[in-house]
């Protein structure tokens, strides 16, 4: 009701409060779901930290009960299965509240599970030892607190795998690098899909992925405009991947001078299929600066007070 408007988003997040004391797996899986959609329109910006200071006010009890050791020893038990699930989210809620114990934990299980186990001998699917609820996670986050060793490491990883599953955690870690270079280089390969080394089913999940990443935030819209000729001659045969990719490079907007610019350089394609792609971004984007024009500075407020 708050995301149509009818009610104040202060409302449902006042009574998130009670969440520190639920156990039970569908409340918090309704109530992270919608805060990641707030996380969405904070952004990179200065102000998501009262954002992640509220998610760690609500999640630090469930989270203290909860271990990634556990999670790779019980989730394999049908007969706790929510319980592990709740436990496996609880742990990566509070990472991407970016709390400093938890990221510890992944970075170290990171290095101890994967890096030393998997010496690119095998694919990561049969040496790799990472929670595998948690693995994309984890993996993720030591390649953010990795060089580009570390993320050369990955890529051979992900280029040797076939298991789909362990791919697609490789794929998501390559994304999460905090170096430009690196991940344009991803982009580059995504885009050039038929050199094999990106599926082209894959290419808008690698956009996707940058997206989440605040480092590919920065440039990803400059991204979109500096290199549409190249991303529309590889994507033009595939129409959903073509706007998939428009729409996660447009998801940083904010401002309405982006939008307009969004909107100046949709005039200028010359097909039907580029228009009604940059359309629905623009219609996206417009979307998104009403949304924090109306509730971006309340909402701030809002978890400033909760979490004094």
């Amino acid at each position: 009701m708050a995301e149509a408007g009818i009610l104040e988003y202060k409302i449902p997040f006042t009574l998130m409060g009670y969440l520190a004391k639920e156990t039970e797996y569908l409340p918090w899986q309704s109530a992270i779901d919608s805060i990641r959609k707030i996380g969405n329109y904070f952004g990179s910006e200065p102000e998501i930290k009262h954002l992640r200071a509220y998610i760690k006010k609500i999640g630090l009890p469930l989270y203290h009960n909860a271990s990634v050791d556990h999670v790779t020893d019980t989730y394999l038990n049908d007969d706790t299965y929510f319980e592990n699930l709740l436990e496996s989210r609880s742990i990566a809620f509070m990472c991407s509240a970016r709390d400093a114990s938890c990221l510890s934990t992944y970075v170290d299980h990171f290095k101890t599970q994967f890096l030393d186990n998997c010496d690119g001998t095998q694919m990561s699917s049969k040496c790799s030892k990472a929670s595998v609820p948690l693995r994309a996670g984890i993996y993720c986050e030591g390649v953010a607190a990795g060089d580009r060793g570390v993320w050369a490491r990955v890529f051979e990883a992900y280029q040797m795998e076939s298991n789909q599953v362990e791919k697609s955690s490789l794929l998501y870690a390559l994304s999460c690098s905090r170096e430009v270079d690196v991940l344009k280089e991803l982009l580059a390969h995504a885009l050039n899909w038929p050199a094999g080394v990106v599926r082209l089913q894959d290419v808008d999940s690698v956009f996707s992925f940058v997206s989440v990443n605040p480092t590919g935030r920065a440039f990803l819209f400059g991204y979109l405009l500096d290199k549409w000729s190249t991303i529309y001659a590889s994507l033009k045969s595939d129409q959903g991947s073509l706007r998939h990719t428009v729409k996660y490079c447009t998801n940083p907007i904010r401002t309405k001078w982006e939008v307009d610019e969004l909107e100046n350089f949709q005039k200028t394609q010359p097909t039907e299929l580029a228009k009604h792609a940059f359309e629905e971004a623009i219609a996206l984007g417009r979307q998104r600066v009403a949304w924090i024009s109306k509730n971006y500075d309340s909402l701030t407020n809002f978890f400033k007070i909760q979490t004094l």
